[in-house]
């Protein structure tokens, strides 16, 4: 198969190579040791991974088997972490090293492809440096989620893609499988690499060029085929289906119409995934952050998503932009978008602008290149400030939130609640790993009857008469609409109230401060034994 770049190009230097591994590893570490934040999601599934260290089985609760976690390498990582050290501190911050190497990878990986695709040193360093400094790239591959594995599959498969080499199959092989290890909608990112490649390959090849890709991609695919099949038959037996319960739990009841109303609603679908690819996590949601980062980031976003279009020489590029596009429609396709879905579109919509504007730095006028230089700069400046104020919003986020308020009602409810009572709330991590209780829990991730209620036209207030819980964790404004429900106050009696919102008061002016605020109050109910629940009408 002939290639589209030249099987030899210069090396970028081990100084500069030294140089951006340095940033991409001291971005993270950095950002570690300020804020030591560990996201929610992450203590769901390290419950699952210290059960299987206990011996008790890849559960969440003993005896039960609910597939409640996303990610195989999310969880079977930290497990081997904690075998490894015995401590949960230690095993999280072994977890962190290894996802920190992978992230630092990502980049380097990433920087070296925009140097052999375009032969451009300012390209290069430009691009590790504005993927070093991303904001929610950095805080998902240090709190605890599969983010890094995620960038770093993606960026060698990338990097694989710029390498003269008839046997890179096997190599392209293993990050596909490793896209499946880290994700079950891995096959989603193979598909848009898939199309990079054939943007990728020289038209010149010819018939047999492209008959020789095909073959190629398709001895790729079996690779990567055998080495998930393991996972994918175990997961199968073990939990009944190969698709994990969390995806379930997140998928609306009726998705073909959440799919019409995508398609009805085209343009505010596309704005509101757009807004969220160069902001700070949850910035759009909760606000508190600068007016112009939403359409900044709808403009950066926009413009990747049709740069594949232009009829110009950039392959790299263009490529970077038709898989940022695929992955855009895929975004728009999940009702439930998180914040940790984010980090990949943003590696390849950064990736589409360092390639456009290497184009424009080799243009031998110094009135071109300076200001495009001074443009991508700016870029990086900017994405490394946000990053500055949301680890400081991050900060507060662990000591305040998680410390002073989510970790001791976890510990509350280890305290007062017996074993067999179960707890229904929303914010499952903190709160079912310290509790160590049985957790019901909205939207159901760990919880197959709430996702069949929910399926039935349940929301979050209806399932409680219908599941009967002996405790509720509640927020307010959750309060106030159970509470409007026919024989909720007699049915449950608040018993404790966690309260923070004095200490978060004084934060108001800080960036992200509204994202602070949402675990400001809880307030826990008990079930009064002798009063019978009846479900609500429908």
């Amino acid at each position: 198969m002939r290639d589209t770049l030249p099987g030899r190009v210069p090396s970028p230097g081990r100084r500069l190579v030294l140089l951006l591994v340095a940033v991409g590893m001291g971005a993270p570490l950095a950002y570690t040791l300020f804020t030591r934040h560990t996201w929610e999601d992450f203590y769901i599934t390290y419950r699952f991974s210290r059960n299987l260290c206990a011996g008790q089985g890849l559960v969440y609760e003993p005896g039960r088997r609910v597939h409640g976690f996303t990610s195989p390498l999310g969880v079977l990582l930290p497990a081997l972490a904690f075998e490894l050290t015995g401590h949960d501190d230690m095993a999280l911050d072994l977890f962190r090293t290894v996802s920190m190497a992978a992230f630092a990878a990502a980049c380097l990986l990433g920087a070296q492809a925009v140097f052999r695709a375009t032969g451009s040193l300012a390209g290069m360093i430009l691009f590790g440096l504005w993927s070093a400094v991303d904001a929610k790239s950095i805080a998902f591959s240090t709190n605890g989620m599969e983010t890094a594995f995620v960038l770093f599959f993606l960026a060698s498969a990338v990097y694989l893609m710029t390498i003269a080499s008839a046997e890179r199959w096997r190599a392209r092989g293993l990050c596909w499988a490793g896209l499946m290890w880290a994700r079950p909608d891995g096959c989603v990112f193979i598909a848009s690499l898939v199309v990079m490649e054939i943007m990728m390959t020289s038209p010149s090849g010819g018939r047999g060029g492209r008959s020789v890709l095909v073959k190629s991609l398709a001895k790729s695919a079996l690779l990567a085929g055998l080495i998930y099949l393991p996972w994918f038959a175990w997961a199968w037996l073990y939990y009944g289906s190969p698709i994990p319960n969390t995806v379930r739990a997140k998928a609306p009841p009726d998705y073909w119409q959440y799919l019409a109303t995508v398609a009805h609603h085209l343009t505010d679908n596309f704005t509101k995934r757009a807004e969220t690819i160069f902001t700070p996590i949850y910035a759009t949601v909760f606000g508190g952050w600068p007016a112009w980062t939403g359409p900044v980031s709808v403009a950066l976003s926009l413009g990747a998503f049709f740069y594949w279009i232009l009829p110009v020489g950039d392959r790299l590029g263009r490529a970077a932009s038709a898989g940022f596009s695929l992955l855009m429609v895929y975004a728009m396709c999940i009702s439930e978008f998180y914040p940790w879905y984010v980090p990949p579109l943003t590696w390849l919509a950064t990736l589409t602008w360092v390639c456009a504007a290497a184009q424009l730095i080799a243009v031998p006028r110094a009135y071109v290149r300076w200001p495009v230089v001074a443009l991508l700069c700016g870029g990086c400046l900017v994405a490394g400030c946000l990053s500055v104020m949301m680890a400081r919003q991050m900060k507060m986020q662990q000591s305040i939130v998680e410390a002073e308020q989510r970790i001791p009602l976890g510990r509350w409810l280890a305290k007062n609640v017996p074993p067999n009572d179960r707890v229904y709330v929303e914010c499952l991590g903190y709160l079912g790993y310290f509790s160590g209780r049985r957790m019901l829990d909205w939207p159901g991730l760990v919880s197959p009857e709430v996702v069949r209620l929910r399926r039935e036209g349940y929301d979050l207030h209806t399932v409680i008469p219908v599941l009967k819980p002996e405790w509720l964790v509640l927020r307010p404004k959750d309060d106030d609409r159970l509470m409007q429900l026919p024989g909720m106050p007699e049915a449950y009696a608040m018993i404790e109230k966690f309260d923070i919102a004095d200490r978060l008061r004084a934060l108001s002016t800080s960036p992200g401060s509204g994202y602070l605020r949402v675990d400001a109050v809880f307030l826990v109910f008990r079930h009064r034994p002798n009063y019978p629940l009846r479900p609500p009408a429908r």
